[in-house]
C-alpha cells in the first residue's frame, strides 16, 4: 500500500507500528508479564459497544469495497474485527487492546469517543465539571444531611412517638 497523501502516510505509519506490536505479542518477543498488563485492559465489544466510524456511515460493504480508498477499507476491516473478534485467551485479548487503541487514536481520532463507554465517561466528566462550577448546587451538596432510613412505616413511627410520650 502506497500512501497518496500526508494523512494516508500517517495512517500507514501508525498501522505498521500496530502490526509490529501485534507481531511482538504473537511471537512472544515481549514477556508474558507485559502481555498480561496489556490484556488486563481488555473489555469486550458487548461491554463497551464500539461506535461505527463516521467514514462508514451510510455506506454498504459493497460501496466500501468498490471505492479505491485503502484507508476506508482499513477502517471497515478494523471496525468489523473489533465487533466480531471475541478473544478468550490472554494473547488474543492483548491483540484486541492494541487494535482498539489504533482504532481509537487513528480512525476515530483521540478527541472523539470510540465507544459507548467513552460517551458515558465524557458525560460523567461533564456532569462533575458542571457540579463543580455551579456554586449553588455545590453549597447545597456540602450542607446536605442524609436522612436515617429505617424499616418502620410512617404510621408506625407516629404510633411509637405517641406511646413514648
Amino acid at each position: 500500500w502506497k500512501p497518496i497523501n500526508q494523512l494516508e502516510e500517517e495512517l500507514k505509519q501508525a498501522s505498521d507500528e500496530t502490526l509490529t506490536k501485534i507481531n511482538d505479542i504473537i511471537c512472544e518477543w515481549i514477556d508474558d508479564k507485559e502481555i498480561k498488563k496489556i490484556a488486563n485492559r481488555y473489555k469486550p465489544h458487548s461491554e463497551i459497544r464500539i461506535l461505527k466510524p463516521p467514514q462508514l456511515k451510510g455506506l454498504s460493504e459493497e460501496q466500501v469495497l468498490a471505492k479505491n480508498d485503502i484507508s476506508l477499507k482499513l477502517t471497515k476491516f478494523i471496525y468489523d474485527q473489533l465487533c466480531k473478534f471475541n478473544p478468550m485467551k490472554m494473547k488474543g485479548q492483548a491483540i484486541y487492546v492494541i487494535l482498539f487503541e489504533f482504532f481509537k487514536k487513528n480512525i476515530m481520532g483521540e478527541m472523539n469517543p470510540a465507544s459507548c463507554a467513552d460517551v458515558i465517561s465524557i458525560l460523567k466528566k461533564s456532569r462533575q465539571q458542571e457540579l463543580e462550577e455551579d456554586t449553588t448546587i455545590l453549597q447545597a451538596l456540602e450542607t446536605y444531611i442524609p436522612l436515617q432510613a429505617n424499616n418502620y412505616s410512617y404510621i408506625d413511627m407516629i404510633h411509637m412517638i405517641v406511646i413514648n410520650t
